[in-house]
């Protein structure tokens, strides 16, 4: 039963109840409104989806992910952090995280984000994820070191591109599967001699892929060689010396000069596709978390009513 006031004690009693829904209404309408707190927006929440997917992207390569990185982010000679104890993760990327993705990106990232929230789809989260990585600045990855110590620099996304050691691919060729597929075929074919006939006519004979010393004993194939092989002297020492003794068997007219040759000119081609298969597994992985990330991004945004971005009045 409503408490009487004296207002409802004047009013006609067909009135009472009205009277109390109003002064309790004029009451609600005084409290204060709730204050916008930091991350409690889709761009924030977007840009914390977008850091955990590189994350573990990353982490498929076997390369360091940028929560161990911390700072390090934009600099090949950053220091690194003297404890490697896990901090706990921020709502908000840190600064360094900040500088990644600057303001002036904001503006496409909150379209593309929004295109997501009004009709989710597979689609729509593979294009946010193509802006957020279009629209960074620098960031690094690093195999992790054998000692203490500075690993050495991998994956590097900057301008649009990815680099891995010595070669490039762009953003766009290679978030599209379509447009992977048809990077890859033109590069390396799709057989397991990789093309390697430009070079040497002894090693698209023998490709590297059919050599037991490859394929039975280390179970290394065309599709897994970028997840099988994480570090650049493993795959040397397939190249240099497992093929090698499998290219003086098949071949006994061949001299070691000749090997030794070949070899080295089939190099490249072997680096330039471990690097391709490489960022094509960083980004299969990425995309499918971004993905998972996205739709609990969404259920908190469609939920509360979060702004587009940091701290507008929208649902306040």
């Amino acid at each position: 039963m409503a408490r009487s006031t004296p207002l409802s004690r004047r009013a006609p009693p067909a009135l009472r109840g009205i009277v109390v829904a109003l002064v309790l209404s004029h009451g609600a309408a005084a409290q204060p409104a709730q204050p916008c707190r930091p991350g409690d927006s889709l761009l924030s929440l977007g840009k914390a989806a977008f850091f955990r997917s590189i994350e573990r992207g990353a982490f498929a390569i076997g390369e360091r992910t940028l929560e161990d990185l911390t700072d390090g982010l934009g600099s090949a000679n950053a220091a690194k952090p003297a404890s490697s104890a896990k901090r706990p993760r921020a709502t908000v990327p840190a600064g360094a995280r900040a500088a990644v993705l600057t303001p002036t990106s904001d503006a496409a990232l909150i379209g593309t984000l929004l295109a997501y929230v009004e009709s989710p789809s597979s689609e729509a989260a593979d294009g946010a994820f193509q802006t957020f990585l279009e629209a960074a600045t620098k960031i690094l990855f690093e195999t992790p070191p054998e000692t203490l110590g500075a690993g050495r620099v991998g994956l590097v996304l900057e301008d649009r591109q990815f680099s891995n050691r010595s070669s490039t691919f762009t953003v766009q060729d290679m978030i599209s599967e379509g447009k992977r597929l048809n990077l890859q075929y033109s590069l390396f074919g799709d057989g397991p001699d990789l093309r390697m006939e430009r070079v040497d006519k002894m090693l698209g004979a023998t490709p590297f892929f059919k050599a037991p010393a490859i394929a039975d004993t280390r179970n290394i194939d065309r599709n897994n060689l970028g997840i099988a092989v994480t570090k650049d002297q493993d795959l040397r020492t397939l190249w240099f010396e497992d093929y090698r003794s499998h290219l003086a068997t098949a071949i006994p007219s061949a001299s070691p000069a000749q090997v030794t040759d070949a070899l080295n000119a089939g190099w490249p081609i072997l680096q330039k596709f471990w690097a391709f298969k490489r960022t094509e597994i960083f980004i299969d992985r990425a995309l499918m978390t971004f993905g998972t990330e996205m739709r609990l991004v969404n259920e908190r945004v469609t939920t509360e009513n979060l702004p587009p971005r940091e701290c507008d009045s929208k649902g306040r």
